[in-house]
């Protein structure tokens, strides 16, 4: 099974992570959970692993999708941790007191709300219809005997469910939800409020070597370190088209060589233009020639079918002559999967640092 969100802690061990960094919900392109595959990739992982750690931090979102993680977490055959590494509110506040055990940062915090209806703005509608408020009473009653296991009675928890509760790790220990409390005496990320706390620790539980990379690419580009990622890309996308630039150059070049662009023709600017928006049509239109094998028309040849096919083999190029940008997306599979030790040292010639490869 594809592993979107888990990640091996100890193969021998058989512990695993797996991460609730976000909102439950259905839009994935803007990086909200699909709760349903995370649930999915919850059962796979406990048939595989004895131990997992769910590590949270998140605002809650979809309740359906939550109650399918806990309904995963108690059937589980593995060991489940719960642990909040920053927020855990609403549905994920929920998940969080479900594990076997339940741990919180020192700085995190817990929050334990009824569900309610949102609109299409994200508004709560209080004003419902008998057979929804209905859905909605049984809905909270699932939520309250989740939570009543931790203890409490029902009327207790009933009661901090419709106050929406907020606890620090402390009180959430002192409270019974919450089972250990992990000190990590950071005070910077104590000082914030929720909604600061949830972006802060989404920043600093990004995987060190995503970050160490992301600084070594910046500065292959001439950014500074504390370049942010649209800068990166940005620079990026300019040296595409800076690169996409000097190819139409020589391409122009090659095709005045063997005179199917001139002045005389005055069809440079139009060859240009072909050029830039197919490559293959321009060699299709402009590099043709009628005995290719010799002198520039061999050199039209070439260029014809290294920008039609990617073909290293057409032009004499062997791919281990060339340099890593120079290859194909095909090629660089090739390689990585042929090669790896030529891979890698190609990737750090270009990069400047070696790539990470997962066996």
């Amino acid at each position: 099974m594809e592993q979107r969100y888990s990640k091996i802690v100890n193969r021998e061990k058989k512990q695993v992570e797996i991460l609730l960094y976000g909102i439950l919900g259905d839009n994935w392109e803007d990086g909200e959970i699909d709760g349903n595959y995370f649930a999915r990739e919850l059962n796979w992982l406990g048939r595989e692993y004895d131990e997992i750690t769910i590590r949270i931090n998140s605002w809650g979102g979809n309740l359906d999708m939550g109650l399918s993680i806990v309904s995963e977490i108690r059937a589980s055959k593995a060991f489940i941790i719960t642990k909040v590494d920053g927020v855990a509110a609403s549905m994920s506040g929920i998940i969080a007191v479900a594990g076997d055990r339940s741990e919180m940062n020192d700085y995190a915090r817990l929050m334990l709300h009824l569900a309610y209806y949102i609109d299409g703005d994200g508004n709560k509608i209080s004003d419902l219809n008998p057979r929804d408020q209905k859905a909605l009473d049984q809905m909270n009653g699932i939520l309250t005997d989740i939570l009543a296991r931790k203890g409490k009675s029902k009327d207790e928890i009933a009661a901090i469910l419709d106050a929406e509760t907020w606890y620090d790790a402390d009180e959430a220990v002192a409270e019974g939800f919450i089972d250990q409390k992990i000190d990590t005496s950071n005070k910077k990320l104590a000082a914030l409020d929720p909604r600061k706390l949830v972006a802060a620790v989404m920043d600093d539980f990004k995987p060190t070597n995503t970050k160490r990379s992301m600084e070594r690419i910046a500065a292959k580009f001439g950014l500074s370190k504390d370049a942010t990622e649209e800068q990166v890309l940005a620079k990026i996308q300019e040296e595409e088209t800076a690169s996409a630039t000097k190819m139409v150059d020589q391409l122009i070049v090659v095709a005045k060589s063997i005179g199917t662009v001139s002045d005389e023709l005055k069809n440079e600017e139009k060859a240009r233009r072909v050029a830039k928006a197919d490559a293959e049509l321009f060699a299709d239109l402009y590099l043709k020639v009628e005995k290719p094998e010799a002198g520039e028309g061999g050199k039209a040849k070439m260029i014809k079918d290294l920008v039609k096919t990617g073909d290293a083999g057409k032009h004499e190029t062997k791919i281990v002559d060339k340099k890593f940008d120079e290859l194909s997306e095909k090629e660089l599979d090739d390689l990585r999967d042929k090669d790896r030790k030529t891979y890698v040292a190609k990737f750090k010639a270009h990069y400047g640092f070696e790539p990470e490869i997962e066996d």
